[in-house]
């Protein structure tokens, strides 16, 4: 079994792709967003279902922002207390 971190420096890893929703919610969530924007878009015309989708895109964006901001601090987080119990250990 290769390690972790030869799969992150050979690019073979991505997290992101790996978390899904266990929220038993989750689908029927995403089936309604799915349901309203697909009504927005019958709406608006052209030009406006344009906006209707960048706006979704810069959602999207920041959402992974977001994303990004919680699992670094969570994975900081993990790592000093991990320090704490290893420098514990040795007093």
């Amino acid at each position: 079994m290769d390690s972790i971190l030869k799969h992150l420096y050979e690019g073979e890893l991505y997290p992101e792709e790996k978390i899904v929703s266990t929220d038993p919610k989750y689908h029927s969530l995403v089936r309604e967003i799915n349901e309203e924007q697909n009504y927005l878009y019958e709406l608006l015309d052209e030009t406006d279902g344009r906006r209707l989708e960048h706006l979704g895109k810069l959602y999207m964006e920041e959402n992974a922002m977001d994303c990004y901001a919680g699992f670094a601090y969570g994975f900081r987080l993990g790592a000093r207390m991990m320090c704490e119990i290893f420098a514990k250990e040795n007093h």
